[in-house]
């Protein structure tokens, strides 16, 4: 019984910070808003303790910074003006690490959709039922609205492990969050799976509803992105990888000119990955521009998170952000038609460790954090975020 109560406290309270205007409830990292590395203040604190991921967040008008450390605990604290961080260990310290990256809950007005303790999903509404279809056992639940999205129907049918083990999902479930009900339940067909522990719900079609952004691999050609409406059925899918047991990491949707909304992904980005943005085409995902080599995720890793999408230079269109192929550099890329380049990078004095989180209001972006593996927290901050 204790351990219910700490997971269903360790939940509320994520529930109740604000870590980045949308992108953890859409799965898509793009944080809306201007944060200009030039005027930014730079923050550095060394941490004694293994750094597995960050947050930071406000709170009472102030930023915070969350570390989940090496000993399961979680270290939580406020940035004075002084550029002190004084961390609090939080008092419970089991099952922080799957929570931490992960969000197995979703809540729309008084309704939550949530993976219980024996892996199936439940709606907790007017009435409280199991749907007794499974998730993913890392999924993290993305919402849009009244709608919700999750990987499920686990399976062990493609054995690539790039994502920290051999359970991929072999489909996902659409759900009405007002209504309470399913919308769609898709499996995928033949061997192929969703490779992804979250999908993205992001409009791409302007036609003002989310679509459904999924990674979709196979034995035989590898990755391909597959996007899908709100009513589960397929719509639009790029060329595949062409190679089975290759990834594509699909993280962020945004427009690069003001106009058309495209995606961003990096095509096996564990083998000199190519940043690659993709745009709907007669009904086909089209390359647009790519960028070589880059990287945004460690093989056998469940976090998804080490690349993202805002105003970096403030010029009213978003930009990338994402580590090298070797993780001691965070560059910042420009794409400008079919022109792409690096307008701006930051060297780190060991490898990336962490996920780049950030954090925006409607004023814009306030501030980015990421941490080196060798303990070392780099915090950005606007100069108005205390």
């Amino acid at each position: 019984m204790k351990k219910i109560i700490s997971i269903a406290a360790f939940l509320v309270l994520l529930g109740s910070f604000a870590f980045g205007k949308d992108y953890l409830r859409t799965g898509n990292r793009y944080l809306p808003g201007v944060f200009d590395f030039s005027e930014a203040e730079n923050v550095e604190f060394r941490f004694e303790k293994e750094i597995r991921d960050i947050r930071v967040f406000e709170k009472s008008n102030r930023l915070y910074l969350q570390i989940l450390a090496g000993d399961g605990c979680i270290y939580e604290g406020s940035i004075d003006k002084n550029k002190e961080i004084n961390l609090l260990k939080e008092a419970e310290c089991e099952n922080n690490h799957k929570n931490f990256i992960s969000s197995q809950k979703a809540v729309y007005e008084e309704n939550s959709l949530f993976v219980d303790y024996d892996g199936y999903l439940k709606f907790s509404g007017d009435k409280l039922y199991s749907t007794g279809i499974p998730g993913l056992p890392d999924a993290q639940i993305v919402t849009y609205g009244r709608f919700a999205v999750v990987p499920v129907f686990p399976t062990k049918v493609y054995r690539h492990g790039a994502l920290g083990d051999l359970i991929e999902a072999k489909g996902f479930l659409v759900f009405d969050m007002k209504k309470g009900e399913i919308i769609k339940t898709v499996r995928i067909p033949g061997s192929s799976v969703i490779e992804q522990r979250m999908l993205i719900l992001a409009d791409i079609g302007k036609n003002s509803q989310p679509e459904i952004i999924a990674t979709v691999s196979n034995p035989e050609n590898g990755a391909t992105v597959v996007a899908y409406n709100i009513n589960g059925e397929e719509i639009y899918r790029s060329k595949p990888i062409g190679k089975g047991f290759r990834w594509r990491h699909v993280f962020a949707a945004a427009s690069f000119d003001g106009e058309n909304t495209e995606i961003v992904n990096v095509v096996t980005p564990h083998i000199g990955g190519k940043l690659q943005f993709l745009r709907v085409h007669n009904n086909s995902l089209i390359q647009t521009a790519e960028f070589t080599p880059v990287s945004s995720h460690r093989i056998g890793s469940k976090k998804l998170g080490m690349g993202l999408v805002a105003d970096f230079n403030g010029d009213a269109v978003p930009e990338v952000i994402v580590p090298d192929t070797a993780h001691k550099k965070l560059l910042v890329i420009k794409k400008s038609g079919t022109k792409v380049e690096k307008i701006h990078e930051i060297k780190l004095n060991s490898n990336l460790c962490t996920n780049i989180t950030g954090y925006a209001d409607n004023s814009g972006v306030k501030a980015l954090a990421f941490a080196s593996c060798n303990g070392l927290v780099y915090i950005y901050r606007t100069q108005n975020s205390d």
